[in-house]
């Protein structure tokens, strides 16, 4: 996989946002081990009446690792984060990009601060995973 998006709907949300906004969310997310948990922390860090939910599913039968759910003004907001299980490519191992939909037309500079709140609150929280170590046996 690499960072392109998959254009597709989620049911109750009829704006999706482009991938070029998505962009530096996905490569932090790309380096970071968070499993759902983290994801959850990450979500109330951001805002504390975020919801958390698992495999959110996407009209293209696409079950998602992780859900964040944010009411922005009088819009709903979700951000879906994907599984990352494609181990054999050497650029990231998420299966596609994140995916964020709202319910109503937002400002882009909105989701923009949204999401890179959402970048420094994951990169606060793990280091990122080192590919490729090696290790000595003393």
């Amino acid at each position: 996989m690499t960072y392109e998006m998959t254009q597709t709907g989620l049911e109750g949300f009829v704006v999706q946002y482009p991938c070029e906004i998505i962009d530096h969310l996905n490569r932090v997310w790309n380096v970071r081990s968070l499993n759902n948990d983290i994801l959850a922390e990450i979500g109330k860090a951001v805002s504390p009446g975020a919801k958390h939910s698992l495999n959110g599913k996407t009209e293209d039968g696409y079950s998602w690792y992780g859900k964040l759910e944010y009411k922005i003004g009088c819009a709903n907001v979700v951000v879906l984060f994907p599984w990352s299980q494609d181990w054999n490519n050497p650029e990231t191992q998420m299966d596609r990009s994140i995916n964020v939909y709202s319910d109503k037309k937002l400002p882009v500079k909105v989701i923009e601060n949204l999401l890179e709140r959402i970048a420094y609150q994951a990169a606060l929280r793990t280091e990122p995973q080192q590919k490729n170590r090696t290790f000595r046996l003393i």
